[in-house]
């Protein structure tokens, strides 16, 4: 089975389509095949939520997922289709062969307009009232909230997917290895990869994105270039969908998938030091540390706790509780300097441990910690 596209809704929550109406679902474990409607190849897939997916492909099939099953609906066209995007559950798009333009009412897909002979391979909505088109001929159409009009003529490339960042921002590729880009006023060419058909484009972020297309392509931007990288197959890569900066998939020939993930820190972790030997029952004073802490969604933190112990024939006896700046299982959170209370103190040997939380993407970096006592 060669499988077309593929959508990622989160880490354990992924479909993928394909030849004879094969449907794949990740779980965050494992792929599993569905059952599907049809036995037509299924082309491009758009997701609204678990529970609210839509796929098109060959002969004018579409089906819906409803969070328990596929089902057919009602198509009014037999003609391919080739791309879908969805605006909401009462609005949406398909386009296909022969100019074929469908539109999504919440009820019916209706025949919204037909441009003629040019076949269209992807749509992408980003409002009811602002959506792009590409397919052959070089054309690139626009919706305006009124009607499909185009836009730009790019003299006969075949575009083959797009994929906006912002209403200001979007790329698109096809054969002949033009990458254009949107810059909110015009189409223009952006990179010349010399020759390669490009099969489709995922953006992460404007600073990070990936296409992929035949003989394994792969190509990512880094924010300034598009640079080559190193592809784990030689059979065409048809569809990509990057999650987020480090997480995504790709679909392909022979029913090839692979997952991009970049390297990445553990959420949280922790360290506890080697106790210290004060020499006597010295009271801890302060604690403070050098941290470097960047911007994380929800946040990166670094804590710290200590405890102490009671000498044992010149080792640790049994320790504490462990000690924050508010007592006991609380934390010391002011790399800058806190209290230690009082009642940690009246031991020799003395401890600490500091957790460290991430986002998965970023990590705190702890550079030197500093424990007073007299």
């Amino acid at each position: 089975h060669h499988l077309q596209d593929i959508a990622v809704i989160s880490e354990s929550d992924a479909w993928a389509v394909g030849d004879n109406g094969y449907i794949l679902h990740h779980d965050g474990t494992s792929w599993s095949i569905v059952a599907s409607p049809y036995g037509n190849r299924l082309n491009a897939i758009s997701v609204l939520a678990p529970n609210d997916i839509w796929v098109v492909g060959d002969g004018g099939r579409i089906i819906h997922y409803n969070g328990t099953q596929w089902s057919a609906v009602t198509s009014p066209i037999g003609d391919h289709l080739n791309g879908v995007s969805m605006v909401s559950p009462t609005d949406g798009w398909a386009v296909g062969d022969a100019g074929k333009i469908l539109r999504w009412n919440g009820v019916s897909w209706i025949e919204f307009d037909d441009t003629g002979g040019n076949a269209w391979y992807d749509v992408e909505m980003m409002s009811s009232t602002d959506g792009w088109l590409v397919g052959n001929q070089g054309f690139i159409y626009h919706w305006d909230g009124a009607g499909w009009t185009e836009h730009t003529d790019s003299g006969g490339t075949i575009w083959r997917s797009i994929d906006m960042v912002t209403a200001l921002d979007g790329w698109a590729v096809g054969d002949q290895g033009f990458i254009y880009r949107w810059n909110g006023a015009t189409w223009t060419l952006n990179t010349d990869t010399g020759g390669t058909n490009w099969r489709s484009v995922s953006m992460a972020t404007a600073q990070n994105g990936w296409a992929v297309g035949t003989n394994g392509a792969f190509i990512h931007w880094d924010g300034s270039i598009w640079n080559n990288s190193i592809s784990p197959t030689t059979d065409d890569i048809n569809g990509v969908f990057m999650l987020t900066d480090v997480y995504g998939w790709t679909v392909g020939s022979q029913s090839k998938l692979f997952s991009y993930q970049a390297d990445r820190y553990k959420q949280s972790g922790q360290v506890t030091s080697s106790a210290l030997d004060m020499g006597d029952a010295s009271p801890l004073t302060v604690i403070e540390w050098n941290e470097i802490v960047p911007q994380c969604i929800p946040d990166c933190d670094v804590r710290f706790q200590v405890r102490t112990a009671p000498d044992n024939a010149g080792a640790p006896g049994v320790f504490g509780s462990w000690y924050g700046a508010q007592g006991v299982d609380t934390f010391f959170t002011q790399p800058t300097g806190s209290l230690i209370p009082f009642g940690v103190n009246g031991n020799q040997w003395a401890q600490y441990r500091v957790f460290l939380d991430g986002d998965g993407e970023d990590t705190p970096t702890l550079n030197e910690v500093r424990v007073y006592y007299k």
